[in-house]
């Protein structure tokens, strides 16, 4: 037997492996765009100006 014929394949060379690898990274960013973007919403919304500004209301 030759050696590399005698090597287990290593966990990341598994196709499967990787896969789950790759979906696990991808949800992790995808949670954190969308904690960046919750936070950013509050703010802006705690900051918005339009309260400040009259309305003027139309006649008709």
């Amino acid at each position: 037997m030759r050696d590399d014929e005698k090597k287990s394949k290593s966990a990341l060379d598994l196709i499967g492996v990787r896969i789950v690898i790759g979906i696990g990274v991808f949800a992790f960013i995808n949670v954190v765009v969308i904690t960046v973007h919750h936070i950013v919403q509050k703010v802006s919304r705690s900051t918005s100006t339009y309260k400040e500004i009259e309305h003027v209301h139309s006649p008709f």
